[in-house]
């Protein structure tokens, strides 16, 4: 077999070029540290980061004091998120969530510099070599360097790096109702994942240093490739035990023990078989192995099921016990308080550039946007990142101002803020009544009273600090529908898509109270929104500007907010199959803001394909085959090809503009604020909390 082996620091420099051309003078873009990152191609929706208690009993309580407060070495970061305690992306974590995992999961075959730039991560690899294949697929053969260990000293093997892509992509975690797919764009994912074979094809383990990755065909050309083939130490024993252990014989890895054996792999290959031969006779055991196969499981089967759920959901919400290769360790949570307290992790060796942690104690502590600044005066807290409104931008600015105490950095966001649509429900599966919500709503009023001048509006799904948005502003702008205010033009746009009725059933008429339209059953849907709100700083100016607008009662339609807190309103959001209550809801408007990941790949995000939409990967349940096209295209891009990546960026854009799955609100001048005694702070776009927690140091 004929193959050509290209040295990984050729590819690397490719890829580097890549990304550091399309910076040109602007700032590179990334997920600031609210992001709940997902192992999957998605993006994933964050908190709004002026999150603020609905309940006005627990705004008069005093803020929470953490007992650190004064310590020697001690950091006490203050964000509007509460950690929940669900570290894992495998769910449903939140912001602080993914802080607790990014403190405490590091050395990655890659890791990402403050610019977003991917570098070889030389302190955790020896070795790496990329060989392209007769089929197109290209594998990538990472070697490990020795006396990598975990936090409790035991030894980091080319199984722990492995061991997270089988557990996150394998058919058990399915029945465990997990989002990931972490292994997605490796040859033999979709077969390992759906449950047909036991083999990852496109995952080996070649020895207790060395393992290969490749990457499928059907994936290349990719603009991040490089990154889709790295992988970070998973501790699959802490997950599972120590019965079940991973295995190679030469075709690719597998679970080797108990299990394993909840998968009946023979059963779905067969159905798989079956349903691809064309005599009828077989297509009929098709469709009967098919059923079987989605039948409850055996009861042997159950009983395994059972052992690992409570396995895995223990392990879940571990604190004490939970396994670190990066920086810190968990030393306690507090789930009243939500204070989460992490120390130094001895063990951890540094990252792609050397650099180990200096500060002592991190503490991430909830707090309320009412009283943060005051908390950050007066040392309760020293540090708040992600300062986006003009109140709390404009508070900080003048503290900093006051003397020597304080300081701040600002970047732009690799984010926005929106209204977000389930389309699949209610009113908002038309899109001219997601249109029609958009012009009733003054954007740059929003924008001017949230952000206070530090933020401006956009119009799709990209942020203020990406580069490729910056260079393909000027055409993408002339190409969008800026949706200004008009409603006079909302209501021609309630008319197309048929709510032009009254509750009678006779002809809307102003005055009338709500919109109604015949629906095929011969009944009428009145033009209700049910909205999911966490009662905070933006959903209340979306009250004023919107819900209780005038306009909108003239126009005919109705917006019920309901108000929860996040991690309720997230349940809601991701459908979450654990409670019928989730899982089956009518809510279809959520006021959330996102932060995107270091790379802006957008497959899945609208996929059609019906388990994958079960999943969750499509969050806005807006079924568009041509949207699936354009949103997928985008990564299908040689690393080399700028010029290409950033037209399949714009065509995505303008149609997604056009379908509008949501309302883009704002994307901010993104501000942190800390108190002078912590030295060498940086943050940017595209860094994540572990990064400004590594680099920084606190004055002695």
């Amino acid at each position: 077999m004929m193959r050509k082996k290209i040295t990984i620091f050729l590819l690397l420099a490719l890829l580097l070029t890549s990304v550091l051309a399309g910076c040109g003078g602007t700032d590179e873009p990334a997920p600031a540290p609210e992001e709940p990152a997902a192992e999957a191609p998605a993006e994933e929706p964050a908190e709004e980061p002026a999150e603020e208690v609905a309940e006005e009993e627990e705004e008069e309580d005093a803020p929470f004091v953490s007992e650190y407060v004064g310590q020697d070495n001690t950091l006490i970061f203050g964000d509007t998120t509460g950690a929940s305690g669900d570290w894992e992306t495998f769910w449903a974590n939140n912001a602080m969530d993914y802080a607790v995992l990014q403190l405490t999961q590091k050395q990655a075959t890659m890791e990402w510099d403050f610019e977003g730039a991917p570098h070889v991560n030389e302190t955790a690899v020896e070795n790496v070599e990329g060989t392209e294949n007769e089929d197109g697929s290209m594998t990538y053969t990472w070697t490990i360097k020795e006396g990598l260990v975990w936090s409790d000293g035991s030894p980091i093997t080319a199984q722990d790096y492995v061991s997270g892509i089988l557990f996150g992509s394998s058919p058990q975690m399915v029945k465990f109702k997990s989002k990931s797919q972490a292994g997605y764009y490796l040859k033999g994912f979709e077969d390992f994942y759906k449950g047909k074979t036991r083999v990852f094809e496109g995952v080996n383990l070649i020895d207790d240093k060395t393992f290969a990755l490749t990457v499928d065909a059907q994936h290349r050309p990719n603009f991040y490739e490089q990154v889709n083939a790295s992988s970070s130490p998973f501790n699959l024993s802490y997950w599972i035990g120590d019965d079940t252990v991973i295995k190679d014989d030469g075709e690719g890895c597998y679970f080797d023990g108990e299990f394993a054996e909840m998968i009946n792999y023979e059963a779905v290959a067969a159905a798989e078989e079956a349903e691809e031969a064309e005599e009828a006779e077989e297509a009929v055991e098709g469709e009967e192995a098919e059923e079987a196969e989605e039948e409850d499981l055996t009861p042997e089967q159950q009983v395994l099921f059972d052992k690992y759920n409570e396995m895995i959901q223990k392990a879940r919400f571990g604190v004490d016990n939970w396994p670190s290769s990066g920086p810190y360790v968990i030393k306690s949570f507090d789930e009243q308080t939500k204070e989460v307290v992490l120390t130094i992790n001895d063990k951890y060796p540094g990252n792609f550039e050397g650099v180990k942690p200096s500060i002592q104690t991190v503490v991430i502590q909830e707090v309320q946007t009412e009283t943060s600044m005051d908390q950050l005066r007066t040392g309760q807290v020293s540090l708040l990142t992600g300062q986006m409104s003009g109140d709390e931008i404009n508070t900080g600015l003048d503290m900093v101002e006051e003397g020597d105490e304080f300081d701040f950095v600002s970047y732009p966001r690799a984010g926005y803020g929106l209204i977000d649509f389930k389309c699949d429900v209610g009113p908002t599966r038309f899109v001219e009544v997601r249109q029609a919500l958009a012009k009733l709503l003054d954007r740059n009023e929003f924008v001017q009273r949230f952000t206070g001048g530090f933020g401006s509006v956009v119009h799709g799904p990209y942020g203020e600090g990406q580069w490729f948005y910056q260079e393909t502003k000027d055409e993408l702008l002339d190409l969008v529908d800026f949706y200004e205010y008009s409603p006079e033009d909302a209501i021609v746009l309630l008319e197309e898509a048929g709510f032009t009725l009254n509750g009678d059933g006779e002809d809307f008429q102003e005055g009338d109270e709500l919109r109604h339209r015949m629906g095929d059953d011969g009944e009428l849907e009145p033009l209700v929104i049910k909205w999911s709100s966490s009662g905070n700083e933006v959903s209340k100016i979306l009250d004023v500007l919107l819900a209780e607008s005038p306009e909108v009662k003239k126009a005919g339609i109705k917006i019920e907010e309901d108000t929860m807190d996040f991690t309720e309103l997230l349940n809601y959001y991701y459908r979450e199959q654990s409670d019928e209550k989730y899982a089956v809801n009518d809510y279809n408007m959520f006021n959330l803001a996102t932060n995107f990941n270091k790379t802006y790949d957008m497959t899945d995000n609208f996929t059609t394909d019906p388990e994958k939409v079960a999943l969750g990967f499509n969050g806005n349940y807006l079924l568009d085959p041509e949207l699936e096209a354009a949103a997928n295209a985008i990564v299908k891009t040689d690393p080399t090809d700028l010029e290409g990546f950033k037209q399949k960026f714009v065509d995505y854009v303008v149609l997604w503009n056009e379908l509008l799955p949501q309302v883009p609100l704002y994307s901010n001048e993104v501000h942190d604020f800390f108190s002078s005694n912590i030295v060498e702070y940086q943050n940017s776009a595209m860094a994540d909390m572990s990064m400004v927690v590594l680099y920084a140091k606190m004055a002695q």
